[in-house]
């Protein structure tokens, strides 16, 4: 048991340390790298909010869908407006998020994909940019 936990370790060290110069010269690569994977993820992430918005809308219309059809039921209808209750509640939850986060994002980014840096900096970079 203990040769194996051992081989494991030593095979998960070497790993890392095998993969440690692909990863740290992977963000001076002109295609790939690190800001492809990144902006893979975020894709990702952008998709899986808008999917998770379609769906807490389908949950509010299913809940509708209770409520109207179940009209004589009073149990059935609670049921109903509880489920539309909550796909209301994740609905706003989602768009509160991704509100925060495009909020964010243009706070630190800026509008125009650069960093926001403070005045006395920006002048500092378009000096040096002038001088090349």
């Amino acid at each position: 048991m203990e040769k194996k936990r051992k081989f494991y370790s030593v095979t998960i060290a070497s790993s890392a340390l095998l993969a440690l110069p692909a990863v740290s010269m992977a963000t001076l690569q002109d295609e790939g790298g690190i800001d492809d994977l990144m902006n893979t993820i975020l894709g990702w992430l952008d998709d899986a909010g808008l999917i998770v918005m379609a769906l807490a809308f389908l949950f509010f219309l299913w809940g509708l869908a209770k409520f109207i059809l179940n009209a004589g039921d009073p149990e059935e209808r609670g049921k109903g407006q509880q489920i539309m209750l909550w796909g209301i509640i994740a609905f706003v939850v989602m768009t509160s998020l991704w509100a925060i986060v495009g909020w964010l994002g243009s706070e630190l980014i800026g509008d125009n994909g650069e960093p926001v840096t403070p005045n006395g900096f920006q002048r500092d970079r378009e000096e040096e940019e002038e001088e090349d």
